[in-house]
């Protein structure tokens, strides 16, 4: 069984929202990056839930913007009590509703700006190493750090420094601040 990566041109036979990847397998998967801040913007909206659960503030909120949400209750109900399980939960579309709708398999892959990583693209990259073995290439061999030998702790390494730039270039962005380069030829 092996792996044909599909190229994401054609995704307007099935999904209104381009994936970040897609990935033809069994049936056909569409994964969307969502980087979320488990912090928020506003201080007094900042829910309790991310200090007691693992990614309790982002992960309903990347997988209802991706996957949607279905109805829980009636409105007569009240609001949603988490203690229970009792209230009224209201219905959203997902940015792949039509997508699913076609068969395909969509994930969400969580990263949040602080560096937390989602239960899905913790497994998709657990998978992804079962099929390498857990293995470096010659070349990403060569381009790995001592701290990481297997190819797992490469991949988190690089996809830890590619979130963490692409947040820090957004806030150097929303704060107006110029983009500074080492005339030393720093590499990006």
């Amino acid at each position: 069984m092996g792996l044909a990566l599909v190229v994401t041109i054609v995704y307007h036979d099935y999904s209104d929202t381009r994936p970040d990847l897609t990935l033809l397998r069994d049936s056909l998967r569409a994964f969307d990056l969502q980087v979320l801040c488990p912090v928020g913007s506003v201080a007094g909206e900042v829910a309790q839930r991310g200090a007691f659960v693992a990614m309790g503030n982002t992960s309903e909120e990347a997988a209802a913007l991706v996957r949607g949400r279905l109805q829980r209750g009636v409105e007569s109900d009240g609001t949603f009590k988490r203690v229970n399980g009792t209230g009224y939960v209201a219905p959203r579309d997902g940015a792949y509703k039509r997508a699913q709708a076609c068969g395909v398999d969509v994930s969400e892959w969580l990263v949040e700006t602080f560096g937390g990583l989602g239960e899905r693209l913790v497994r998709d990259l657990q998978e992804a190493g079962e099929y390498k073995s857990n293995k470096l290439t010659a070349a990403e061999y060569d381009e790995t750090t001592w701290s990481a030998r297997t190819w797992l702790s490469f991949v988190y390494q690089r996809l830890s420094v590619a979130v963490h730039k692409a947040v820090a270039r957004e806030v150097q962005l929303a704060l107006g601040f110029s983009a500074a380069a080492d005339p030393r030829g720093a590499r990006e």
